[in-house]
């Protein structure tokens, strides 16, 4: 019961947005959809900025049985109200000072000033009560998207769009921080002693600017590609990259579920001395299989899908997908190896990659937008997605493994090991 409601949670999620974002791209067009996503694309690396890498910090905190809860989650939500707060104001001296700063983008700030509500969620996680945390997640997607049609059957601006973003990233982690002092499951108190507070704050930041380093090389990896084309085209061309975005992210969700179904197994094997490489194998088969099937459907019948769900406004889009769902391939190998990074302890070599990735992201956006627009970001990303997938590996001895694995996928033991799962006869 408890995982239906995770799995629930990503079903709701999945079909909002591709179903209620259809329907705000159809009543707003592309110029204003690409300024909407252009400016939650740039909000969301201020973001990061705010958190500070601080998440899997206090995650770990709360874990520990000897750390003093009170404490921990008094300093928690202080320490990331005042990352927030400098954030802001930094960012809003910079949009003023060097841009124009656009009532859209001033709203949109005020996502950073929300961030310190995380906290209640990351209590919750580190309790293992996931299925509570979906629980609530569902309920403000089912409220979200009610709002979103009402502001477009009531004709209201992009704006309430943005405000039910904010609704969406803050409503569950407010609900669980009210419940959590209303019910004194923890008492907030910020009288902390001078000393006591330098000295956490000391700790804080050397455990989490690694951290910080590593999420905004993964939010830059997954959200410049809009940015650049706004900066070096334009707005339209940003709503043509949204929407073939969109429907490419929802592709993806099958290799997430099916790694996250067998990697507990691959653990449990790998604690237990087992072999786990035949797991694996199995699970790049099974997400290989998968993205032809997509490649296939994207390419008989993306067209029609587009112009069905966003209008023929969008049929552009098209090509832009296509390139997309090439590149997925390589992003769900990159997901399906996950449990392999963890199980060998690799996960500082796995993030050189995504480094990279976000660097030759960056420069081929560069080379490629001003002369192909969103379709040249499609090209930057699958270019760059293939070097984190399957260049970047052969770099480091320790995950030259990653190619045999592969390999070994295809192969007719794979194969049949996959059908016995399943019990096909």
């Amino acid at each position: 019961m408890r995982n239906s409601w995770i799995f629930l949670e990503q079903v709701l999620r999945v079909a909002s947005n591709l179903f209620v974002f259809a329907i705000i791209v159809r009543h707003y067009g592309a110029i204003e959809i690409g300024e909407y996503a252009y400016t939650i694309s740039v909000v969301s690396i201020l973001v990061v900025f705010a958190k500070f890498g601080t998440e899997q910090i206090i995650l770990k905190d709360f874990s520990d049985e000897s750390q003093q809860i009170n404490q921990t989650f008094s300093f928690a939500i202080l320490q990331l109200a005042m990352f927030s707060i400098v954030v802001f104001f930094l960012s809003l001296a910079a949009f003023s000072f060097f841009v124009n700063l656009s009532e859209l983008m001033l709203l949109a700030l005020i996502l950073i000033l929300i961030q310190p509500v995380i906290v209640s969620t990351l209590y919750f996680q580190a309790q293992s009560k996931l299925h509570l945390i979906s629980m609530l997640n569902v309920i403000v997607i089912i409220m979200t998207s009610v709002f979103k049609i009402i502001c477009v059957f009531y004709n209201l601006g992009i704006e309430m769009i943005v405000v039910s973003y904010l609704f969406e990233q803050s409503l569950t982690g407010l609900f669980l921080l009210i419940y959590l002092v209303s019910a004194s499951r923890v008492k907030i108190d910020f009288r902390f002693k001078l000393r006591e507070f330098q000295c956490l704050s000391k700790s804080l930041l050397i455990k989490s600017l690694p951290l910080l380093i590593s999420s905004l090389s993964i939010i830059i990896y997954m959200r410049t590609d809009q940015i650049m084309i706004g900066l070096l085209h334009d707005s339209s061309e940003v709503g043509l990259y949204a929407v073939a975005i969109k429907i490419y992210e929802a592709t993806l969700i099958f290799p997430v579920i099916i790694t996250t179904y067998f990697a507990p197994k691959i653990y449990k094997k790998k604690n237990s001395g087992g072999c786990y490489h035949e797991m694996l194998s199995q699970i790049f088969l099974i997400v290989m299989l998968y993205n032809a099937l997509v490649v296939i459907f994207v390419v008989l019948l993306g067209e029609r899908v587009i112009t069905t769900f966003f209008g023929n406004d969008f049929l552009l889009s098209f090509s832009i997908l296509i390139v997309l769902t090439i590149s997925g391939v390589f992003a769900s190998i990159g997901i399906a190896r996950g449990p392999w990074v963890i199980v060998e302890g690799i996960q500082k070599l796995s993030m050189y990659y995504i480094v990279v990735g976000a660097l030759s992201n960056v420069i081929l956006n560069y080379i490629f937008i001003p002369s192909f627009g969103a379709l040249g970001a499609a090209y930057a990303s699958a270019i760059s997605q293939f070097i984190v997938a399957f260049v970047s590996p052969c770099v480091f001895r320790k995950t030259r493994l990653f190619y045999i694995l592969f390999l070994s996928s295809f192969s007719f033991k794979s194969l049949r090991g996959v059908l016995d799962a399943y019990k096909v006869k």
